[in-house]
């Protein structure tokens, strides 16, 4: 079987959506599916030809564009045109934009079926953020009649799949996602390699894309009382974001008398990512709000502690609610107890890493693939 992914970009930077899409091509590489990806990422050298991925598993296509969000990419609308029709099902990564409606547009006029993935973006949070106004206007006149026609709309969490199923669609699935099992075998013994201000130092990770809807102020005000109360411990902000956002945060820590307790690790990947993960005393991801919360599960995977609020949909998943200590979105009082204890008790921060492991274990590469295979099959049957 052959299939299309479509995204607006595939660059690092941007975190989950990434990093989600090249798990779901390996995996269902792995299953023997037949797995191009397509974006409107600038292509390198300027030649848009298929790249190669995965160890030969899967082949990408940059297809141009500028402004992440708002990509216009004419080149990307007149190839899927001429090439939409090679493909058994169409499946799109993303919502409000040029990429994800043309997208649609195209699938139902060269009569392939469609399915999306909203990220998030069809939560009560994420319709209200942003120009609500406007999307509510694109959602009622240009987004919502093409995801009506949708063959799918691919939730990854049952959190998710509630809110959008309360908008009116049909054809609500839910399938998670899930990340391959980490390789430490190959890390340096020491950070110090990578990190070596954080050599023979204990430290709390907050590892994520710095943006308002993470909850870092909230972290950031309840690290400035506790940092006190654990002179050994520092408050290890790993992550890339928006300039202005980052100097936001930045200046808020110095406003709160946050110095030498706060280090900021900046954008993180591959095996400086890893040995961050793999060194770290406890995982905290305080976001106000998460449609999956992919670092989170990388940080269960690596056997951390977690915390993190009730508004991350994996926290909440019925596999992980005993695995990660939750704490109600905003309530930083709360935030604080829970840090506090965790990392004062290091028989509590063991107890909640083995159960964290073992909960990360329900998330299989191959159960995703699996299931999102069977979908396919079931899609271009009723075709």
């Amino acid at each position: 079987m052959k299939v299309l992914h479509i995204l607006p970009s595939l660059q690092e930077r941007f975190g989950g959506p990434s990093l989600a899409m090249r798990a779901i091509a390996e995996a269902l590489a792995d299953r023997g599916v037949e797995v191009d990806v397509i974006c409107a990422d600038d292509p390198p050298q300027g030649l848009c030809q298929w790249q190669i991925q995965g160890e030969g598993k899967w082949r990408l296509l940059c297809l141009g564009g500028r402004g992440y969000r708002r990509r216009w990419s004419w080149p990307l609308a007149l190839w899927l045109w001429r090439n939409a029709h090679r493909y058994g099902v169409i499946h799109i990564h993303s919502l409000f934009g040029f990429v994800p409606a043309v997208a649609m547009v195209v699938a139902g006029l060269r009569h392939v079926p469609y399915g999306l993935r909203p990220l998030g973006t069809l939560a009560a949070y994420g319709l209200r953020h942003g120009p609500a106004w406007m999307k509510a206007l694109s959602l009622r006149f240009v987004e919502g009649p093409l995801l009506h026609r949708a063959a799918f709309i691919h939730c990854t969490s049952l959190a998710e799949q509630q809110e959008v199923q309360a908008l009116g669609f049909a054809h609500v699935c839910c399938i998670p996602l899930a990340l391959p099992a980490p390789d430490s075998g190959a890390l340096p013994l020491t950070i110090e390699a990578h990190w070596p201000q954080l050599g023979g130092r204990r430290y709390l990770l907050f590892l994520s894309r710095l943006d308002a809807k993470k909850g870092l102020p909230d972290l950031l005000s309840v690290w400035a009382e506790l940092a006190a109360r654990h002179p050994g411990v520092i408050l290890v902000v790993a992550g890339g974001g928006e300039q202005s956002e980052v100097a936001g945060l930045r200046k808020l820590a110095q406003e709160l008398g946050l110095r030498d307790e706060v280090f900021w690790a900046g954008p993180v990947r591959g095996e400086a990512k890893r040995v961050l993960l793999a060194n770290a005393a406890a995982f905290v991801l305080p976001s106000r709000h998460e449609n999956f919360g992919l670092a989170l599960l990388e940080a269960m995977q690596w056997g951390l502690p977690c915390v993190s609020t009730d508004q991350v949909a994996l926290a909440v998943e019925p596999a992980c609610r005993d695995a990660v200590l939750q704490v109600r979105c905003g309530d930083r009082h709360a935030l604080w107890e829970v840090l506090h204890e965790l990392l004062s008790d290091p028989e509590l921060a063991r107890q909640r890493g083995r159960l964290a492991r073992e909960a990360a274990a329900h998330f299989c590469p191959s159960t995703m693939a699996a299931e999102l295979h069977r979908l396919y099959l079931l899609v271009a049957a009723r075709s």
